[in-house]
């Protein structure tokens, strides 16, 4: 049976991407798999989650990774592993100058549907979602609730401050703030709306499970690319004309959240069946 190794930087509850990737690496491990983690740059400090069950890689592995399959998000250039059995996962959209430094037996998996486009359909059926709500920080506390708060995140580049339509006197949650999750789940519970220029974020999920109004500021899709893009996006009001609507169905949303966790455990089994039959 092969090795699972998952090649990344150390562990930061603020990147959604880091976060999956050590999930990943849990989730395997506890259904009996051997899966490792290893970093990118071993000359950087590497932390991991106390809470996963996660393993740092081991000589004898790097010994053998002719029976190890590995697995590289979509940023990374190459394959500095020199590894036989490479997987790229798609946490993002993929791009030509990292394409480039691929092989073409490398194997695809897609975090969403969303991050297919007519440029790169490779292995399109091959789809590997792995979330990580935490619903034990994230929900209605029934605090008083005032004002909103508002992030850019990865918009702070694409979104002048004259489209900005957030209140003056609206709380900014900075790139990194969401790394600190009970504060975080603190300004939810006590804002009555969240405003979001990251048309890619999960912090706007987190906003839902608060019970915060969350309104998406639309800026690089079309409403119905926004809504295809991912299943719960149709919960989040894109623009603040779709308030209402949004509102009307978040009864819904909890339900859906529940059964989108349940999946993900069919969706990394059937990764794992294509790794081993694709490999072996």
């Amino acid at each position: 049976m092969k090795k699972f190794l998952i090649s990344t930087h150390g562990f930061d509850m603020g990147i959604g991407g880091l976060k999956v990737l050590h999930k990943l690496c849990h989730l395997l491990n506890e259904r009996g798999y051997d899966a490792y983690l290893i970093p990118l740059d071993f000359s950087q400090t590497f932390g991991v989650y106390d809470n996963y069950n996660t393993k740092m890689v081991t000589q004898e592995v790097l010994d053998n990774l002719d029976d190890v399959i590995v697995i590289y998000p979509e940023s990374w250039y190459g394959n500095y592993l020199n590894a036989k059995n490479v997987v790229r996962w798609m946490l993002g959209f993929p791009s030509e100058v990292h394409i480039n430094t691929w092989k073409d037996t490398d194997l695809w998996f897609w975090y969403l549907p969303f991050y297919i486009t007519e440029k790169y359909t490779k292995d399109s059926d091959n789809l590997l979602y792995i979330g990580e709500s935490h619903r034990d920080i994230f929900f209605d506390r029934k605090l008083e609730r005032a004002g909103s708060c508002w992030t850019l995140r990865k918009a702070q580049d694409r979104i002048q401050p004259n489209l900005w339509i957030h209140p003056p006197d609206s709380k900014f949650i900075p790139y990194h703030g969401a790394g600190d999750l009970v504060t975080l789940s603190t300004v939810f519970n006590t804002s009555e709306t969240f405003f979001c220029y990251d048309n890619y974020t999960y912090l706007s999920i987190q906003s839902l499970l608060c019970n915060t109004d969350t309104v998406i500021i639309p800026h690089q899709k079309s409403a119905s690319e926004f809504f295809d893009g991912f299943e719960l996006n149709k919960y989040l009001a894109y623009g603040v004309d779709d308030l209402s609507r949004a509102k009307s169905i978040r009864n819904e949303f909890f339900e859906h959240i529940d059964l989108i966790e349940k999946r993900t455990i069919d969706q990394l089994d059937l990764f794992i069946e294509k790794c081993y039959d694709y490999f072996n």
